[in-house]
């Protein structure tokens, strides 16, 4: 036509034209220099077609390292690429600004399925993501000979996961060092590692669990407070809040208050672990042990050396957790059983003990502790009927053939004898338990009460009416 035709040729970002393959070599067709020059391709063969005239062969090394083959032709790149400007066949490169958009949309995908999802699933997700960009890059390109610096979109993507999962782990961390910081004051570190190891957050919540409950109350500690001056009671119970607290933490208990002149601890929370029943007794030994030797150093004080405490322990399913405000929460304990063990607690003043233990403690412990049935009761407030027991000592620190267990042996006999309504026996046990143990209170306190109840209508159950 005496025009000259000019096209655009879609250079790539970087300025380079891009070659749009069909496929490995001899994707087009070859004609053997040899049958033109002998004739034996006809004429018209040649007509209005382009012929390239090139060598194929390696040792004329006019070959190419190409993506789709290695020994590439020189002579079908030319006819390659003539190819893609006559049929207008190029490859496409994708907008940037659409580059920018998926990258934003990403972005907000990463944080969105991955940010508060556990570290196993948020690798799961982030490579199934890069799986399916990919095949979505093969699926554009196949489809509409649209490519793209690939690392524009899988760069950011991977960038942005590794540093979420960077600051994920970093929150974890912190996290953790939280409940650290928060549980070190209340529970061993033991403990502390085993939570570590699970997945208990520091948050507001609580679950179902059954636990052993401690309860230590001091005996008249109104008085005392009455007749010794600040600096001396404070430092005094300080002393004592140590040395009670450090028997909690070795026998694997958590301390959830100090109330007053009371402390409170708990054991199988927040991490269940075997026997705790036991750990929760011993842990009761240990205190009215320390209470004794203080008392023993303050033997010449004039009010100290009437210290006493009360151990009470209850065993039952609570609900345990993070309890109180958003903003202000303590890791405790609430349920009946809670109430109940203060019950108990309170009962050694009237039995005058020093640790006194439910029925279901006891079935746990029995077989570990020298321990006497004191009585069937109900407690203040309460009306579920339940025997209660006196701990005594380790059976390694009491001689089996002393003559206290041999009075506790025939208290609990009268116990026994008075439930059957057999009372003439029963004073005989109480008299007998008391020449062996004159001073033993629950026993004189038995024969008092044959004398008072009456036998006809009492259903053997003492019921305790003040806290």
């Amino acid at each position: 036509s005496g025009k000259n035709l000019q096209r655009e040729l879609p250079l790539s970002p970087d300025g380079s034209l891009y070659f749009k393959y069909y496929g490995p070599q001899n994707s087009f067709r070859y004609i053997p220099f040899v049958d033109v020059l002998e004739n034996r391709c006809p004429p018209q063969f040649f007509h209005n077609r382009i012929v390239l005239v090139g060598s194929s062969a390696l040792g004329l090394r006019d070959n190419k390292n190409m993506p789709l083959d290695q020994n590439y032709p020189g002579v079908e790149l030319h006819a390659t690429i003539m190819r893609n400007i006559l049929e207008e066949d190029y490859i496409h490169w994708l907008n940037p600004w659409i580059i920018l958009a998926a990258n934003i949309l990403l972005l907000l995908a990463l944080v969105f399925l991955i940010q508060n999802v556990k570290p196993f699933v948020g690798m799961a997700v982030f490579f199934i993501v890069t799986a399916l960009l990919i095949l979505a890059f093969f699926i554009i390109y196949a489809v509409g000979t649209i490519t793209l610096p690939y690392t524009t979109i899988l760069l950011p993507w991977i960038i942005g996961f590794i540093g979420l999962f960077i600051t994920q782990f970093q929150e974890q961390v912190l996290e953790k060092r939280k409940v650290r910081n928060a549980f070190e004051h209340y529970v061993s570190k033991a403990v502390i590692s085993q939570i570590m190891k699970g997945s208990h957050s520091l948050a507001v919540g609580g679950e179902k669990k059954t636990i052993s409950i401690m309860f230590v109350d001091v005996r008249n500690f109104t008085s005392l407070c009455e007749k010794l001056s600040p600096d001396e009671i404070t430092g005094f119970m300080n002393k004592y809040f140590n040395l009670a607290t450090q028997q909690i933490f070795a026998h694997q208990g958590l301390l959830d208050k100090y109330i007053g002149d009371a402390v409170l601890g708990l054991f199988g929370a927040p991490v269940t672990y075997p026997d705790f029943e036991i750990n929760a007794v011993l842990t009761g030994i240990a205190i009215r042990d320390i209470s004794f030797a203080l008392k023993q150093q303050h033997a010449d004080h004039p009010v100290l050396q009437d210290f006493r405490i009360g151990v009470g322990i209850a065993t039952g399913e609570v609900i345990v957790g993070n309890i109180g405000s958003d903003m202000i929460f303590n890791y405790t304990a609430i349920g009946d059983r809670m109430n109940f063990c203060s019950r108990l607690e309170a009962l050694n003043k009237f039995y005058h003990t020093s640790i006194i233990i439910d029925d279901v403690t006891y079935q746990k412990v029995k077989d570990c502790f020298i321990c006497r049935k004191l009585d069937r009761v109900t407690v203040a407030g309460k009306q579920i009927v339940t025997d209660i027991y006196e701990v005594l000592d380790l059976p390694e620190n009491i001689d089996p053939d002393s003559a206290l267990l041999k009075s506790y042996a025939h208290y609990e006999t009268a116990l026994a004898l008075m439930h059957a309504t057999h009372f003439t026996e029963a004073k005989d046990a109480l008299k007998q338990a008391l020449e062996l143990n004159p001073t033993d209170y629950p026993s004189l306190m038995m024969l008092e009460r044959i004398e008072m109840v009456n036998w006809e209508s009492w259903d053997g159950v003492w019921q305790h009416e003040k806290k």
